[in-house]
């Protein structure tokens, strides 16, 4: 396979701008391309089913190589279907600057009265493209348990229900990060995210995603105190001492690992009128590559 960014970007344009008949032949005449996941996603979330289907059937794929002095990490492309939340745009491996995760894209042409402005399907769409990527998961390289993580995240229903009938599940790696170990870039990942639930968003995704863990409790860490409590971060949390979400705290994290220290003095401060003190928890710090990465991603 070849790797060549000059013919991605021919194909990733040709999805963009070309039927899918000639974006098979397009496809052909490029030959057996590597990192083809940008163009697969691009059908997936701008152009529809057939565009899709001519790409997968040329043998494109969401698979990533490192190619010769290239990146060490892929971009998450395969979570083109989803809605584009300010949760899920924290996702660690995603290049926020990259119009795809947002809902248009623009084609590119040195021509300027040739640009267009695409605009994301229809949910619906998306959806129909969803099953088709199921039936071929294992032909286009697609983890439909970590599909259906960020479907919860993002509020995605009705696709999150599309993988469920397919048999997607929360992974026991993942299971494991959230609620026992923690370490590794998920945990960074996942705390960043859950900032930007609104208070509904945030009992009901995580009760999801317990649920969908078999009931366990997640693991509880300073992210998730200062998530909930910190007036100087953006954005600004002052609701975990509010009752219902103090209670739904107490039942769905590991309250074994709670400071109760910290809850009293944040309680009397929050009353008090005083601030906490500008603090970021150890998780978010980053260990190590993956935990850099995730900490260094842009915010929306």
């Amino acid at each position: 396979m070849e790797y060549s960014r000059a013919k991605l970007e021919t194909l990733e344009n040709a999805v963009l701008t070309k039927s899918p008949q000639e974006i098979s032949a397009i496809y052909k005449q490029l030959g057996d391309l590597m990192n083809t996941a940008r163009a697969l996603g691009l059908a997936c979330r701008f152009r529809g089913l057939p565009y899709v289907k001519a790409l997968v059937e040329g043998g494109a794929s969401f698979a990533y190589t490192r190619p010769p002095h290239g990146s060490y990490y892929t971009i998450y492309y395969w979570l083109a279907p989803l809605e584009m939340t300010k949760a899920l745009r924290c996702a660690a491996f995603m290049d926020v600057r990259d119009g795809f995760f947002t809902n248009t894209v623009r084609n590119t042409s040195i021509r300027r009265e040739e640009i267009k402005t695409f605009i994301a399907l229809p949910l619906e769409e998306r959806a129909k493209i969803v099953k088709y990527l199921c039936e071929n998961r294992e032909r286009i390289a697609l983890d439909i348990d970590e599909l259906l993580f960020y479907s919860i995240i993002s509020g995605t229903k009705q696709i999150t229900k599309i993988l469920k009938e397919y048999g997607a599940k929360i992974s026991e790696a993942r299971t494991k990060e959230l609620t026992d170990t923690g370490r590794g870039f998920q945990w960074t990942e996942f705390s960043y995210m859950i900032d930007y639930f609104d208070d509904k968003e945030y009992m009901e995704k995580i009760k999801l995603l317990s649920d969908e863990m078999g009931g366990k409790t997640l693991r509880y860490s300073d992210a998730i105190y200062y998530g909930n409590y910190n007036m100087n971060c953006n954005p600004k949390q002052k609701r975990m001492y509010d009752p219902k979400i103090f209670r739904f705290v107490i039942d769905h994290f590991d309250r074994k690992k709670m400071n109760q220290k910290q809850f009293m003095i944040g309680a009397i401060n929050l009353f008090a009128g005083f601030q906490e003190p500008h603090r970021r928890s150890e998780s978010r710090a980053g260990e190590g590559g993956k935990e850099n990465y995730a900490a260094n991603q842009r915010r929306p």
